[in-house]
């Protein structure tokens, strides 16, 4: 059996100095063997939204119930089934960048804290779009056929690229010496 949480004590709300707020600490995590978990991670905001990548902080969690070791970020892409996480490895760090991101899309990110017994309660949603690509590069050319025609020179030919992204104004072409490893 789980005791009930005594409520806290009247506080003054930040809105307003003349008014009294009564509140209760949020109940334990009590997984099934009851054991204590952390509860949600709070005042979770983005830092800094890219095209490509998201910075967000967070406060530690009201009701640690031991020592919070580490973060996890929990994310999914609106448009995909699927969650991603990635873990802080040092319990005081309270931001963590997620990469890997597309631009121009719409993410949900969670954030928890895991203390000796396990993962706590996660965070509320925080729902970002990030931004557009700043830059619009060409994409990689088609059909690249390279020939060696003596033992100095190579003749290469290839298909403009699928997405130029605007006019196209040359090419480069990189090559990699074999005995050496060396780019040219």
């Amino acid at each position: 059996p789980v005791a009930s949480p005594t409520p806290a004590p009247q506080v003054p709300s930040p809105e307003s100095p003349t008014s009294l707020t009564y509140s209760s600490p949020p109940p334990p995590v009590v997984p099934s063997s009851g054991v204590l978990l952390p509860s949600a991670p709070r005042d979770v905001v983005p830092v800094l939204v890219s095209s490509r990548f998201v910075r967000l902080s967070w406060r530690p969690p009201q009701e640690t119930r031991g020592t919070v070791q580490t973060y996890g970020i929990y994310y999914s892409q609106d448009t995909v089934n699927r969650e991603r996480s990635v873990n802080v490895s040092e319990a005081e760090t309270l931001q963590m960048t997620v990469s890997n991101l597309k631009p121009e899309e719409t993410y949900s990110f969670r954030v928890v804290a895991y203390n000796d017994n396990g993962p706590g309660e996660r965070s509320e949603t925080l729902k970002l779009t990030t931004q557009p690509e700043p830059v619009k590069v060409p994409g990689p050319v088609e059909n690249l056929q390279v020939e060696s025609i003596s033992p100095t020179s190579i003749q290469a030919s290839w298909d403009v690229p699928a997405y130029a992204n605007g006019p196209l104004l040359g090419y480069r072409l990189l090559w990699t010496e074999t005995p050496s490893g060396k780019e040219q």
